[in-house]
């Protein structure tokens, strides 16, 4: 998908651990937080359980039948479509190998001047993201995408694109942060 997953059928409370969220918006009235620019302009950030829940009861994630959240290695096959060297492939943290980033961040959005080439087609947006305490951080300075694949325990894996780089980088992190989704089309 060329734009960040806005699926919601409903709305975690400002309490809720797990679940869908729009950023800033702590009421309950899905309706009004459509009207959101934040859901608008960034769609909706989802914990990684819910980023992987059947919600369609079609034994995939909260993408829509016949797409599905890519894994860390299809991630991986996009960013060395993009420049990304091998020897980057499997290393974790900030990709300093060329200019992974700036290629999937959006022409214009990004805080101080951080914008992208958009050259990918993805145009990332700086959604930040909603963290373990609860708290909406972030927006117009970083966005982070989960990918379904595991890391351990309560980890997952992600990507993460920041304002003042133009590397990508590979993180695990927290379960229970809630980050954008992409979706891709199943083959």
């Amino acid at each position: 998908m060329m734009e960040n997953l806005a699926y919601l059928p409903k709305l975690a409370s400002p309490q809720d651990t797990k679940g869908i969220w729009v950023y800033d918006y702590f009421g309950s009235d899905i309706a009004e937080a459509k009207q959101m620019d934040e859901y608008k302009t960034y769609g909706c950030l989802y914990d990684w359980t819910t980023a992987v829940a059947d919600t369609f009861a079609n034994g995939k994630d909260v993408c829509p039948p016949g797409w599905h959240l890519p894994t860390d290695g299809e991630f991986t096959l996009l960013e060395v479509s993009l420049g990304l060297g091998s020897a980057y492939r499997d290393s974790v943290g900030w990709r300093q190998n060329g200019t992974v980033g700036k290629k999937l961040k959006a022409a214009d959005g990004w805080n101080d001047d951080g914008n992208g080439s958009n050259s990918s087609s993805f145009a990332a947006l700086p959604a930040g993201n909603r963290t373990t305490n609860r708290s909406f951080v972030g927006v117009g300075g970083y966005t982070s995408f989960w990918t379904s694949t595991v890391f351990e325990d309560e980890y997952a894996w992600r990507r993460y694109l920041f304002w003042n780089r133009e590397a990508d980088g590979r993180f695990t992190d927290l379960r229970g942060n809630a980050y954008s989704v992409r979706c891709l089309k199943d083959n």
